[in-house]
């Protein structure tokens, strides 16, 4: 038996951010369109993940959820919607993960790590 599962993934609006879509419009389309799961994505954050999990949890749409962690900035992004360096897409698998992604993007924003960091490409 095989399982096909059509699955989208998003990057969500949120205030400023990059996103084309907002939240709750993402996943009213998804369950229009009868997907069996749809994935939330955000630049270096979980921007939209309350908003996108209340709407998927009243609608029925099964959730994930990631993030496109930016890596090797050149300098402090500044609310840039698509900063420069490369990006890695990250997906959660289950409530561990989520938790794992968190600490993750937590530890990566805190004034400590960026301070450390500018300090790194600095002494280079």
């Amino acid at each position: 038996m095989s399982l096909l599962l059509r699955v989208t993934f998003c990057l969500v609006k949120v205030g400023k951010r990059d996103g084309a879509s907002h939240p709750e419009t993402l996943v009213e389309e998804a369950a229009r369109l009868e997907l069996d799961a749809l994935v939330l994505t955000d630049h270096d954050g979980l921007y939209g993940a309350v908003r996108f999990n209340d709407a998927a949890r009243e609608l029925g749409v099964r959730v994930g959820f990631g993030a496109e962690l930016s890596l090797d900035l050149p300098g402090p992004q500044a609310g840039e919607p698509d900063p420069a360096g490369s990006h890695l897409l990250v997906l959660a698998r289950q409530q561990e993960g989520y938790h794992r992604l968190c600490r993750v993007i937590s530890h990566a924003s805190s004034p400590v790590e960026r301070k450390a960091a500018r300090s790194t490409t600095s002494r280079s």
